[in-house]
Order: structure tokens, then C-alpha cells, then sequence
């Protein structure tokens, strides 16, 4: 790992991310229901999914896409629209859904909107809450004929740090009226209190300079790492949150040893919260078609993680 020089003090943040110092029983069975499954099986972590009772397929194995659609970002006390889809539906007239958001502690946050409704006159909702728990949403009876379905999701005016996850399980049906031959498939989509967006997104253009810039709201003050790598896994910050790179790559480190080059990618929130990084993209054709990805944290003065950022990906031309 390069030595920084003194200047970058703020810097240690990503010195401790290199060492690691960061981090720190099913129900019963119940039948289908083409009205809406009961509370718990979208997936979530200690949920159960609908393979439970879709039997004769194993999990996101059918040929159809399932997409969970939050929005990029959570505003407290907004209602956000949601989309769930199963795209390319082996039978795009019988189907269904649940999906649940868990803050960063794996707790429910937020309530559920119906925005699917009918004319007036009509009591034909096409989603609607889960039996005895507004903690899940789902498919109505009306709604089972769709292979698409469109919610509100109501954020509390408090969120605690991290992202909302949103975990769904999607049921491509075969139409047969029965519980075999079904392809269940689960997939989960995050939605960021912090910001890093690019004033140029997409590509990047080789020999011209680029910038980043990071929002976090109500952290000013907060030590800030925006990590540039070749690598868009995860990592493992502990506390729940993760660095939506991986800045143990030898990109990074060279990122960190050419200041001159990637400028502010390290230093210290304002105190609206914001941070502004320069990236001069060298002339260098070598460069052209390789994607690079980059990723925000903001730290106390103790290091420890308060909030992290969505991914921001560019590929040079």
C-alpha cells in the first residue's frame, strides 16, 4: 500500500479499509394463493420464498428476468415508487409478487402505497398489503394477471444509516391452476441516502477531466472516501454497510498514489455534506473501452462508517 503524504490525513480512512479494520426458523407450509401469499416469503433474510409452495422447479431457474426497481435514492417522509417485473414471463397472464424493505439493522422501515388503481367504481386494486402484516406488499387477486406491478413505498421521516434493501420473490406461473410447474425467482435492490453521481455518467472521454460529486446528507464534517476500482463487488465495511466496490485492488492503490490525477477522491465533507473529486483522465488510448467503477463512504473522525454511496460506473472512449 503507498505511503500519503501528510496532506491527506483524511486518507487513513482508506489506509483502514486496506487492513480490514472496518469491519467489525422457517414457518409451515401454506398453500398458493393466486389472491396474494401470506406475510414472509419474499425472500428476505429469514424469510421463506414461494418455492415453499411452488413446487417442481429450483429457485431462479426459469429463462424469465426478475427485477426489483427501488429508487436510486431515499428521501425521509417521501413516498418513492417501486417496480417489480418478471420480464420475458414464460406466461404473462398468470402471475404474482411480495417484496418487504429492511433498513440496514434488517428492520422494516417505511408503509406501502396501492398506486395500481382502477376507475372510479371499481374494487379492483392490483396490489395491496399482505394479510395481518403491512410489512409485505403483493399481487391482488386482480392483479394476478400482470407480469408487472407498480407500488409506493412511504420512507419514515427518520432513517437509520445505510441503505433500505428491497427484497421480492417473483412467481413466473404456468397458468395451470396448480402449484407445480412454477418458476419462483428472488432478487433484492438497494436504495441509497447518499448520492455520488458523475456530471458526464456513462463514458468517459480519454484526456478530459471528469467529476464526481458526493452528497451525504446531514454528515458534514465526515471524513469521505470516494474509491475508484476496477472490481464493482461489494465490500464488507462491517455494521451492515458495504462499500458498493472493492478498493483492495492494485487500481485503487494507484488511484491513492496519484493525487495529481485523482484529485479529492479523499478529504472531508463541507458542512452541507458534499464533496467535489476530479478525475483527469489521462490521453492514453490503452485506456479506451475499460470500464472503471467508483463508490462513496463517509466516516466519523473515529473511522467508523457513517453512510455509503450508490456505484457510479464509466467505461473510457
Amino acid at each position: 500500500m503507498p505511503r500519503l503524504p501528510r496532506p491527506f490525513a483524511a486518507s487513513a480512512v482508506v489506509a483502514l479499509a486496506f487492513a480490514g479494520v472496518f469491519a467489525g426458523v422457517g414457518a409451515a407450509p401454506a398453500p398458493a394463493h393466486s389472491s396474494g401469499p401470506l406475510p414472509g416469503y419474499a425472500g428476505a433474510p429469514g424469510d421463506q420464498n414461494c418455492t415453499t409452495c411452488h413446487t417442481g422447479n429450483a429457485l431462479n431457474a426459469g429463462s424469465a428476468t426478475f427485477v426489483v426497481a427501488p429508487p436510486a435514492f431515499v428521501t425521509p417522509g417521501m413516498q418513492h415508487a417501486v417496480n417489480v417485473s418478471l420480464v420475458g414471463a414464460q406466461n404473462a397472464a398468470k402471475n404474482g409478487f411480495q417484496i418487504t424493505a429492511r433498513d440496514n439493522s434488517g428492520v422494516f422501515v417505511g408503509s406501502w402505497v396501492v398506486t395500481m388503481t382502477p376507475a372510479a367504481g371499481y374494487n379492483l386494486n392490483k396490489t395491496r398489503n399482505a394479510t395481518g402484516n403491512p410489512a409485505y406488499h403483493e399481487h391482488s387477486a386482480s392483479g394476478n394477471t400482470l407480469a408487472a406491478w407498480t407500488m409506493g413505498w412511504v420512507a419514515p421521516a427518520t432513517l437509520t444509516p445505510g441503505p433500505i434493501t428491497f427484497y421480492a420473490a417473483g412467481n413466473d406461473a404456468d397458468g395451470d391452476t396448480s402449484a407445480s410447474g412454477d418458476f419462483i425467482y428472488v432478487a433484492s435492490a438497494k436504495a441509497f441516502q447518499a448520492s455520488l453521481t458523475a456530471t458526464t455518467p456513462g463514458t468517459w472521454p480519454i484526456g478530459a477531466p471528469q467529476t464526481l460529486t458526493l452528497h451525504v446528507p446531514g454528515r458534514g464534517g465526515d471524513l469521505y472516501f470516494i474509491a475508484p476500482s476496477e472490481d464493482p463487488t461489494p465490500f464488507d465495511l462491517g455494521g451492515g454497510m458495504e462499500l458498493q466496490v472493492n478498493p483492495l485492488t492494485g487500481f485503487t492503490a494507484l488511484a491513492l498514489s496519484t493525487p495529481s490525477i485523482f484529485q479529492g477522491i479523499v478529504g472531508v465533507l463541507d458542512p452541507a455534506g458534499d464533496a467535489t473529486a476530479t478525475i483527469f483522465v489521462p490521453t492514453e488510448p490503452a485506456l479506451i473501452g475499460l470500464p472503471l467503477h467508483f463508490a462513496g463512504v463517509s466516516t466519523t473522525a473515529a473511522y467508523v462508517p457513517t453512510e455509503v454511496s450508490n456505484r457510479v460506473s464509466v467505461v473510457f472512449q
